[in-house]
C-alpha cells in the first residue's frame, strides 16, 4: 500500500474512532484483493436475499484435487467472509455464502459461494458474462487466502456416509466413514 493510502486509511480510521461511527463502511486492504492496486472487483459478504432467481453453478472450484481441498476451499472461505449463510449435515447441501463484487465502476454483481452436490462451487447468472468474470476473480481471491480453523460433520446421504471434514492449525482434512463392502 503507498504512502498516500496508508494516510488516507489512518485519517479514516481516526475520524471513525472520534465520532464513534458504528456504521462506517468495511475497510479492506485492496493489496489482499485479486489484483493489488489493478482490482477487478471488491469482495464483500452480502444478504443472500440479493442473489439473483434462477442462478445455478458457474462452476466447481478445486474440481480435479483431492477431497482435502474440500476443506481448505472452505476454510478459505471462512477466513475472507466469516460463517456461512446457513449450514446443514446434508454433504449435497452443506452450506451457501452470498458474496458481491464491485467493479471499479460501481457495478455490483452477486454470487453464491456454496458446497452442494458436486463440492465446492460458485453459483450466478451463467448466462451473464460479467458474473463469469466475477466469478473467476473470486475463486482467485478465495484460494489465495489462508484458511480459517474449522470442523463440520455431514453425511452423503445416498450412500449413507458420513464425513468429517475441515482444517486444524492450516492443514486440511477430509475422512469419511465407507460401510464395508459398498465397493
Amino acid at each position: 500500500m503507498n504512502a498516500m493510502k496508508r494516510r488516507a486509511l489512518a485519517l479514516f480510521l481516526l475520524l471513525t474512532t472520534i465520532t464513534g461511527c458504528k456504521n462506517a463502511p468495511e475497510i479492506r486492504d485492496l493489496s489482499q484483493q485479486t489484483e493489488t492496486e489493478d482490482f477487478m472487483y471488491i469482495f464483500k459478504p452480502c444478504s443472500p436475499d440479493l442473489l439473483p432467481e434462477g442462478r445455478s453453478k458457474i462452476f466447481n472450484v478445486y474440481d480435479d484435487k483431492s477431497a482435502e481441498y474440500h476443506s481448505l476451499f472452505i476454510g478459505q472461505v471462512l477466513s475472507r467472509f466469516g460463517e456461512p449463510d446457513y449450514t446443514t449435515e446434508n454433504n449435497e447441501d452443506l452450506y451457501s455464502k452470498a458474496v458481491s463484487a464491485e467493479d471499479k465502476d460501481g457495478n455490483v454483481i452477486y454470487l453464491e459461494v456454496y458446497y452442494g452436490q458436486s463440492g465446492p462451487a460458485i453459483g450466478g447468472d451463467v448466462r451473464d458474462e460479467e458474473s463469469r468474470k466475477a466469478a473467476d476473480a473470486l475463486a482467485e481471491y478465495i484460494m489465495a487466502a489462508e484458511p480459517k480453523d474449522f470442523e463440520y460433520k455431514s453425511v452423503y446421504e445416498d450412500l449413507g456416509v458420513t464425513i468429517r471434514m475441515g482444517v486444524e492449525n492450516g492443514k486440511p482434512y477430509y475422512i469419511s466413514d465407507i460401510p464395508g463392502g459398498l465397493f
